[in-house]
């Protein structure tokens, strides 16, 4: 999973962050100069695609679907002493994957678009309450508010409130998740056998029992944390998550506090794991020394 320093980077730029959404860094950006500007962000947000594919129920919407089916044997081996031992093997024979682009949506997407119909709904107030100004000079100080409102109106608007995932930054194997795991039957036993010259059954004999098929899944909606870079290209207003080279780069699910939890865990681990590798060190260089000390004795 990396360093102790990778995590602590992790651990660092988490803390120093605060999660903004997607429409206020599409704001941002929008604002920035250039054609295609880009920012370090930290998002919440949810997993998301165009026309979600049918997950192993009816009821489930997903990313990406993913079937992987194993051919399970039994397998007997004729030990050294006469004994036979058997045993059950898996080997991969199929996979079958189905996914849609990643997305990140915001997860008050739909709220945001409320706020923008109210938004919209004050300036035509005003802009009726404007027409009925007598005098000229009022008038026109108020058309003045009103085209600054609804400038702003339309900086909000053309903010999108969802991005894409660029696909060599995060790998969708990643992100799926077990949903089942089924058993199919062999249409017929199937027993290969193999016949040794001198009439008895030769080994290791394997012997069909079935299929195992695993169902794994990137659900839709569910919940994402992410911290890396974004970029807009103003000519299509579109933006897209990607890593940044000098930064740490963070997609899981989750919310903020399971990120920080997790670096903190690996950092641990880490540590931990540093520690026992200079015990085992220690440990050798020391068993080193008694044997080199004890060995003059024994040859005396």
């Amino acid at each position: 999973h990396g360093s102790r320093r990778g995590f602590e980077a992790r651990i660092e730029e988490i803390r120093a962050s605060r999660p903004t959404t997607i429409a206020k860094a599409a704001y941002e950006l929008h604002k920035a100069e250039g054609p295609m500007p880009s920012k370090y962000v930290e998002l919440e947000g949810l997993t998301s695609c165009e026309k979600p594919l049918k997950g192993s129920t009816e009821e489930d919407l997903v990313v990406a679907h993913e079937q992987r089916t194993y051919k399970v044997e039994r397998v007997e081996e004729r030990a050294s002493d006469g004994r036979i031992n058997s045993r059950t093997e898996d080997t991969l024979v199929n996979v079958d994957l189905q996914r849609r682009p990643l997305l990140v949506a915001d997860r008050d997407a739909v709220e945001y678009e409320q706020r923008l119909e109210l938004f919209k709904g004050l300036i035509d107030k005003k802009e009726t309450e404007a027409n009925s100004f007598g005098s000229m000079l009022s008038r026109s100080k108020y058309m003045k508010e009103l085209e600054s409102l609804k400038e702003e109106y339309e900086a909000k608007k053309r903010c999108k409130t969802v991005l894409s995932v660029d696909q060599s930054s995060v790998n969708i194997q990643d992100l799926m998740e077990k949903k089942r795991t089924s058993f199919k039957p062999p249409t017929a036993i199937n027993v290969n056998v193999n016949v040794n010259t001198d009439g008895h059954a030769a080994y290791p004999k394997r012997t069909l029992e079935g299929y195992r098929v695993v169902d794994r899944e990137v659900p839709f909606g569910k919940p994402v944390y992410c911290l890396g870079k974004v970029t807009l290209d103003k000519s299509n207003n579109k933006m897209v998550l990607s890593r940044d080279t000098s930064k740490p780069f963070i997609f899981q699910y989750g919310s903020e506090e399971d990120a920080l939890a997790n670096a903190e865990f690996y950092r641990s681990m880490s540590t931990w794991g540093s520690y026992g590798f200079a015990s085992t060190g220690i440990a050798i260089i020391a068993y080193s020394f008694v044997q080199n000390y004890q060995r003059p004795k024994a040859d005396e």
